[in-house]
């Protein structure tokens, strides 16, 4: 998944851009804890960069 700032949400509440939406598989997305996990370490990387 690209992490393109989006306004639609995937029925998992995983953020998804229409680009991504139409080439990622349901299986293949996170769940919505695992999501908010990574985006969590994201954000803590640059806040410490």
């Amino acid at each position: 998944m690209c992490r393109s700032p989006t306004p639609f949400w995937h029925r998992s509440d995983v953020a998804l851009c229409q680009s991504c939406a139409r080439t990622t598989k349901l299986a293949q997305l996170p769940t919505k804890q695992e999501w908010i996990k990574k985006e969590q370490q994201l954000f803590e990387r640059r806040a410490h960069a």
